[in-house]
Order: C-alpha cells, then structure tokens, then sequence
C-alpha cells in the first residue's frame, strides 16, 4: 500500500523540513480549509490519497466539502476515512465515470455538528487519539482506492472550523 500526496500542500508537507503550502491553496487549521489535487497513473487497490491532516475536535463543514474525479476506471472505487476507518465519511464510490462527491456522504445529517472524531466513530476524544499513530489530536483522513487501479486526476476540497 502506498499513501499519495497531492502536489499543491500533500507533498510540500512530507519534505523535511516540511515547506508551507502554497498560499491559499494550502490551507493550515487557521485557514479551515485544505485543497489540493493529485494525479494518479495505475494507483493500486489499497492505495491511499491523503487529503489533510485535522484537529480530531474540528467540525466538517458537509456542504462545502467535496472531492471531483476524473473517469478513474472500470470497476474504481473512493471511500473516504481515516485508517482505522477508511470508509467512516465516505462509503465507497464508483469513480468510473468523471463526477463530484460529498466528502462526508456516508454520514447522517445528525453527526454534521459533531467533532471529527465522533464522525469517524470513535466512542471518545481519547479513544480517537490513542487510534493514531501521533498524540497531538490530529487525524489523517484518506481517500482509500478499491476495485481496481485508478488512472485520472482527484481534486478535493474540505471546509470546517475548530472546536
């Protein structure tokens, strides 16, 4: 499995020292938003796009949160989530043909208030730290690739506020 960076804040961030986005596309909590793109050439099943790193109290903001796609391929899927649960905001998707989705399409409209780690469906803010792999309170959220390998461009948008 490999985890794919988006060339507008994704890959800036992985370089060390980590470089700061490129102005508003770029995005840090104090901005509440993040947008990037990355282009996939036979991406694997089970590879990753990393969509941003979020305050696991931030609020997703359901209607100005969407993710568009190229046709990806026959058979091509996006789910959307973290790693422990990679489709906890976004069911997977048929990408086959180009479109848009709700990043958050797989949640009830009654967790849209709700902090981020209760939408991805942890029982408590400590039981969503002690699942991540960094203690700072922040998550990783994914756009998982199933079906088949995926060809084409992803772009994403995601909207929110902190606690």
């Amino acid at each position: 499995m490999t985890d794919r960076y988006g060339s507008f804040r994704g890959a800036p961030m992985q370089t060390t020292p980590p470089r700061p986005p490129i102005g508003a596309l770029g995005g840090e909590f104090i901005k509440r938003q993040c947008i990037d793109s990355v282009e996939l050439a036979a991406a694997p099943v089970a590879d990753r796009i990393f969509l941003g790193n979020f305050l696991l109290e931030a609020i997703l903001d359901p209607y100005g949160s969407d993710y568009s796609y190229d046709a990806l391929g026959a058979s091509t899927t996006l789910s959307i989530g973290d790693t422990a649960n990679p489709a906890a905001l976004a069911a997977a998707a048929s990408t086959a043909s180009a479109g848009t989705r709700k990043i958050m399409a797989s949640v009830g409209i009654e967790k849209y208030p709700m902090p981020l780690w209760q939408v991805l469906g942890y029982a408590s803010l400590e039981a969503a730290i002690a699942a991540q792999s960094r203690k700072n309170g922040t998550v990783n959220l994914y756009a998982t690739i199933g079906g088949a390998a995926a060809t084409g461009t992803v772009t994403w948008q995601i909207k929110g506020c902190d606690a």
